[in-house]
């Protein structure tokens, strides 16, 4: 009966310590300069528009990435290129489906099913 007990104590203290290092890894705040809500204005308080921001700097620098990229297109005047056919064939129209597909198959069409609004006014 002890070891049970002892096994059943070990059994909890590894599930709690699972729980608590699930909870640190998704669920904690992962800057360590985090900024209390009470703080006001200014850098210190987490300017998230400022453009020195280390996510903007990162983006940035991808952008650049990108326009320095140059496509050459001399290869679409390449005879090769030209000489390429259009194996395609052409699609046969198809039949449009229900109006709306997730009614039911045998319910009645909308117009049908809603009452009619009285046109005679009554005096």
């Amino acid at each position: 009966m002890n070891g049970k007990l002892i096994n059943n104590i070990v059994m909890l203290v590894l599930v709690a310590g699972l729980g608590v290092a699930v909870y640190l890894f998704f669920f904690a705040d992962k800057t360590s300069n985090s900024t209390s809500l009470t703080s006001s204005g200014g850098a210190e308080a987490g300017n998230l528009t400022s453009p020195d921001t280390a996510s903007n700097r990162e983006f940035l620098a991808s952008l650049n990435n990108l326009k320095a990229i140059k496509l050459e297109t001399a290869i679409f005047s390449n005879p090769e290129y030209l000489d390429f056919r259009d194996f395609s064939l052409p699609l046969d129209p198809e039949p449009v489906g229900r109006p709306n597909p997730f009614t039911e198959f045998n319910a009645k069409p909308l117009w049908l099913t809603q009452p009619a609004s009285s046109t005679a006014s009554s005096t």
